[in-house]
């Protein structure tokens, strides 16, 4: 029990003001000023408070909007303490490339936290000043058309925010794919590169950088085998070219390698192909093929004298050869017999090479 009436104290809290006493949490009813005399029990009262409204100043070329990026009309640049401010670069304007919540000095000192290209911090108790470099964002293209290797190099188009503009105005440099740097010209060797265009920026734009991969592709170098023949038995000449195409002043020593021909040695025509032929790096090779021709080797067949007297029965009529190749014999090459002219008197008879006959190689 009271006895007698107590007027309740006003709290204070950094960044609010008291805005009286209530018997609920949902600050409904009348403002409570005092406990009445006499008054039984425990009481319980609940202190309402009304944030007070601070002034924050963000950088030039940025604007207030809310969490979802909508731009919003923020009067004074009034906002309450506790609440989440929201910000974000206008159009075409951008931090330093690279950075993000570390760009910014806050006063006093804030943590902003970022979230897509949008910035945040919670109001304390007081304004806060933010501040931070931002100029315009530059995206830079590069497009480099492919050339072939002796041909002179094409040159880069360079584009600014979709806009072509003079070389001049950025630094190109060129990389092979080991990242080593290079100068291209007719002789430089084929193969991927990439080209870097650099835009150093100024006072209201950010440096920038594109790139593009491109390629120097290989030439084409024509080669076409040369016909060549052998007689059967005869060991392979030598398998000749000629080729056309070279760039740079290069000849016929930058080829290694040689040609090649399909398995055989029987009489008969065989496909000359590219077998291990190869122009280098630098070359493809456009290559017409041709045959090795095995021509039939001869055999001289010298029919043996024979005799016989009247009313006896032939012998068998015997020769002689030479001309076989390798490992070849009668036995294996011939098949058939000598002839003689009709005739059963006394007398000479011509001896002929009748179905006498050699195998496919002679």
């Amino acid at each position: 029990i009271s006895l007698y009436s107590y007027t309740l104290n006003s709290p204070e809290r950094d960044g609010y003001t008291f805005d009286g006493w209530y018997q609920n949490e949902e600050f409904s009813g009348d403002v409570v000023t005092k406990i009445e005399e006499n008054s039984k029990g425990t009481k319980h009262f609940y202190a309402k408070w009304k944030p007070n409204k601070y002034t924050i100043t963000i950088p030039d070329h940025m604007e207030f909007c809310d969490a979802g990026g909508n731009s919003i009309t923020a009067t004074g640049n009034l906002f309450d303490c506790g609440s989440t401010v929201y910000f974000k670069a206008s159009d075409g304007y951008g931090l330093k490339p690279g950075s993000s919540v570390e760009a910014f000095t806050t006063t006093p000192n804030v943590t902003v936290s970022e979230n897509s290209g949008i910035y945040s911090f919670t109001v304390p108790a007081s304004g806060v000043t933010v501040q931070a470099t931002l100029k315009k964002t530059v995206t830079l293209s590069v497009s480099l058309d492919d050339w072939i290797y002796g041909d002179s190099p094409n040159t880069p188009a360079v584009k600014k925010n979709g806009t072509q503009i003079d070389n001049s105005s950025v630094t190109i440099t060129y990389t092979d794919s080991e990242g080593n740097p290079v100068t291209p010209s007719s002789t430089t060797a084929a193969g991927n590169y990439k080209v870097t265009a650099a835009y150093d920026g100024n006072d209201v734009e950010w440096y920038a950088t594109g790139f593009a991969d491109f390629t120097i592709e290989k030439a084409p170098l024509y080669v076409k085998a040369d016909s060549k023949s052998k007689t059967y038995g005869q060991a392979d000449p030598t398998l000749t070219y000629t080729a056309d195409g070279f760039k740079n002043g290069e000849n016929s020593s930058i080829l290694s390698g040689s040609l090649a021909r399909a398995v055989g040695e029987n009489a008969g025509q065989y496909e000359i192909t590219i077998g291990a032929l190869s122009a280098g790096n630098n070359y493809y090779i456009s290559f017409t093929g041709n045959n090795l021709t095995i021509g039939k080797a001869t055999l001289t067949v010298t029919a043996d004298a024979i005799s016989k007297t009247y009313g006896q029965a032939d012998p068998t009529l015997t020769y002689e050869v030479t001309g076989f190749k390798g490992t070849d014999d009668k036995t294996t090459v011939l098949s058939g017999a000598l002839s003689r002219a009709t005739g059963e008197n006394a007398g000479s008879y011509a001896i002929s090479q009748g179905n006498l006959a050699a195998n496919g190689n002679y």
